[in-house]
């Protein structure tokens, strides 16, 4: 729920000095998978001597492993302290990542990055949707989700950037062992963080809490569409230019998002994000110069930032109060899941030489819209 708004004169922080620490590991964590992407893609391909399509394939097993290991989150967390979850499955990711150095056959890479996909996914449930939450005030709990997916994005986007300005330039296990210490950074950064106890719920051991919240599941099919929109885009541009201008394009979305659509409806929100980020995908097939190009480019980031913000919104209305956290977690491995999708289909149909996946982007933004106002118009007749 938006529980934010019944307390306009409260000024109790979400930024207390545990949610810094947790948001800037998120950010570093986020940071050493999305630059592990395409480095260890650029490295398959230019020295291993796989094909772009080959390689996709195996770093995209990544995106299976949230799913095997999700109807046992709920389980885990109580049974074992949610901090120690979270902190040993990070360990386990930066050693996972270090050891694709080593692994350069193909059923090695997709076990690795399976695996990888599971500690990750634990990684974002125990951090991201329930320590994050636990050090924030009950009705406070909205900003923080938020803020918390704000920080994990930009960190996304500096591993790419990083990936694309440093590969070529440094070693490639130089380049590794940076990004392992980035996560290592982010593992230290929770050692201090302070959780309260919480008496235990005795769960099942299978089931869909802290995993899938299934009243979000139209609004997961949406969000998937946009997520394979981000990978078309991260599968096209190996450019570390490309990545800041989304970055500053999500920056002035935080700020439009402040100042002028914090007071409209999550459907107008949305309504208004989508046509940002089909002018944005227009200019950018059409760009014939630098200057289209950095223009296309940064409003592609606006409308990319304000339609993830207000699909974010739209799954914490979904939840009850119990439910926020699995309501946040289908959010961000819909997320990941529907990124890794375009991703690998970018890399296996399209070529990163010509403006096609700008074009494919815009056909999928329009079909998700369609489905989205589909969607409002069921839920309106509905009620």
């Amino acid at each position: 729920m938006l529980d934010d708004f019944f307390y306009p004169n409260d000024n109790v922080k979400v930024w207390s000095g545990n949610f810094i620490l947790l948001a800037f590991s998120g950010f570093l964590t986020f940071a050493m998978v999305y630059g592990l992407l395409t480095a260890n893609t650029m490295n398959l391909t230019a020295d291993e001597d796989y094909t772009f399509g080959q390689a996709a394939l195996y770093m995209s097993t990544f995106a299976i492993g949230p799913f095997l290991i999700g109807s046992f989150n709920a389980f885990l967390i109580d049974r074992y302290k949610r901090k120690s979850v979270c902190q040993l499955a990070l360990l386990l990711l930066i050693v996972t990542t270090f050891l694709l150095l080593y692994v350069t056959t193909p059923s090695g890479i997709m076990i690795l990055r399976l695996a990888q996909g599971i500690f990750f996914s634990l990684v974002i449930m125990a951090g991201g949707n329930t320590l994050a939450i636990d050090v924030t005030p009950s009705h406070k709990r909205t900003h923080a989700n938020v803020s918390y997916a704000w920080s994990i994005r930009f960190g996304s986007l500096l591993g790419l950037m990083f990936s694309a300005f440093f590969y070529g330039t440094i070693r490639y296990e130089h380049l590794i062992y940076i990004l392992c210490g980035l996560g290592l950074l982010g593992l230290i950064l929770m050692l201090p963080v302070k959780v309260k106890f919480h008496a235990p719920l005795n769960p099942p051991i299978f089931s869909l809490d802290r995993f899938l919240l299934l009243s979000t599941l139209r609004l997961a099919a949406n969000l998937l569409l946009i997520g394979m929109i981000l990978g078309f885009l991260i599968g096209h541009n190996f450019d570390y230019t490309f990545f800041l201008l989304i970055a500053v394009g999500f920056v002035l979305a935080i700020i439009f998002n402040r100042l002028k659509l914090n007071d409209i409806s999550i459907i107008t929100g949305t309504e208004t994000g989508y046509a940002v980020l089909i002018l944005g995908l227009v200019l950018s097939a059409l760009s014939t110069g630098i200057v289209s190009y950095y223009i296309g480019s940064v409003i592609t980031g606006i409308g990319m930032g304000i339609t993830l913000s207000r699909y974010l919104l739209a799954f914490i209305g979904k939840a009850q109060h119990c439910e926020r956290g699995t309501a946040g977690n289908t959010y961000m491995i819909t997320m990941e899941l529907g990124v890794l999708l375009g991703f690998l289909c970018e890399n296996i149909w399209l070529s990163s030489a010509s403006n096609l996946d700008y074009i494919v982007s815009f056909v999928i933004c329009i079909f998700s819209v369609i489905l989205f106002e589909i969607n409002n118009i069921k839920s309106r007749n509905s009620k």
